[in-house]
């Protein structure tokens, strides 16, 4: 009698434990969930195509800024740069300013352990941008003032304004963000950055007007590395398409005549977010042998290699970020530079 009591209890203990253990498991699976679209929704604060209109003229100073910081401490955006020295010094033109203020903007809206930018509302409140400048439909004297910059196209980034983010379409953050990305190239293998997405540029290739219009308003970032130099991918995806169709690794200007504007590119469609990421200018024939159209990839797995195929002036990855949508994207906002786990 005694035994069976026992093995009964034994049944009863077993069932209770399997139970929580199917408890704990559902409530697991849903608060993953649940975190997720949480960061996910995140993700739509930064989800904007916002870029500074003259970007041109301060492309030099900013590229100087990513090349030397990028990695170390993370990525700041232009237009938030523009919008720090503006309001901390009380001028129009940043390129006025010393270098070293340019590299004081840069370390002031960066959060050093997240190696992200500090949210743009705390930054309001740091600089306390209503104090230094005139709101902003009540700016003659300002605009008086500096209408000689006015007349060269600088403006005035107001990014604690809501009436200039919705204009700009400006990238406004309360809080920081869930970065799902990685960084395309090693850090020992990375030399610089040599375009920004939206830039403005004068790069001259061997192509009519209308080409020319739509080239230099350019679609990515540009990242300098040696030929045939691994690229990885940014995220977890499936590979939408592998497109090579030049077989010499030339620049643009040194191809035979028909010339391949096409060159040799990747695209990967990311999970979490479905953005598609472009991978441009590839290495002829230097596609993983592990990938093909529809196959899974994983985050940081190697996809090809640095080339200088298609419209392009020397070897190089151009990095594109889209939505599903067409709207495009800054895919250094995403980018987590705390992660460096490659899968070569």
């Amino acid at each position: 009698m005694k035994k069976l009591l026992a093995f009964k209890l034994a049944i009863v203990s077993l069932f209770f434990l399997l139970f929580f253990f199917i408890i704990v498991c559902v409530v697991a699976v849903l608060g993953y969930s649940v975190a997720t679209e949480n960061q996910v929704r995140s993700l739509e604060t930064i989800k904007k195509d916002s870029y500074v209109l003259n970007n041109d003229a301060y492309a030099t100073k900013y590229r100087s800024l990513l090349n030397k910081y990028l990695f170390d401490y993370g990525y700041v955006s232009l237009e938030r740069i523009v919008w720090y020295l503006q309001a901390t010094n009380n001028v129009l033109n940043p390129n006025t300013l010393p270098d070293n203020l340019w590299d004081d903007a840069y370390l002031k809206n960066i959060d050093t352990e997240s190696k992200q930018m500090i949210p743009t509302k705390d930054m309001c409140k740091k600089v306390e941008l209503i104090n230094l400048l005139p709101p902003l439909l009540n700016r003659q004297d300002f605009y008086n003032k500096f209408q000689t910059d006015f007349n060269n196209n600088y403006y005035i980034v107001d990014l604690c304004n809501e009436d200039f983010r919705k204009e700009h379409n400006s990238v406004y953050t309360e809080s920081l963000v869930y970065l799902p990305y990685m960084f395309p190239l090693k850090r020992a293998d990375y030399i610089s950055t040599t375009s920004m997405v939206n830039e403005k540029r004068d790069v001259k290739l061997d192509l009519s007007e209308e080409e020319l219009v739509s080239t230099n308003f350019h679609s990515g970032w540009d990242f300098s590395a040696n030929a045939e130099t691994n690229i990885y991918s940014i995220c977890d995806g499936i590979v939408e398409s592998i497109v090579f169709t030049q077989n010499e690794n030339i620049i643009f200007n040194n191809q035979p005549d028909p010339k391949n504007s096409v060159g040799n590119y990747i695209k990967v469609k990311c999970d979490l977010t479905n953005d598609i990421v472009y991978y441009g200018h590839l290495f002829p024939n230097s596609a993983s042998t592990k990938i093909k159209e529809n196959s899974v990839i994983k985050k940081g797995q190697f996809l090809a290699k640095v080339g200088t195929t298609g419209r392009s002036t020397g070897n190089h990855l151009h990095l594109g970020l889209n939505t599903t949508t067409g709207i495009r994207l800054d895919a250094l906002y995403f980018i987590d530079f705390n992660f460096n786990e490659y899968i070569d």
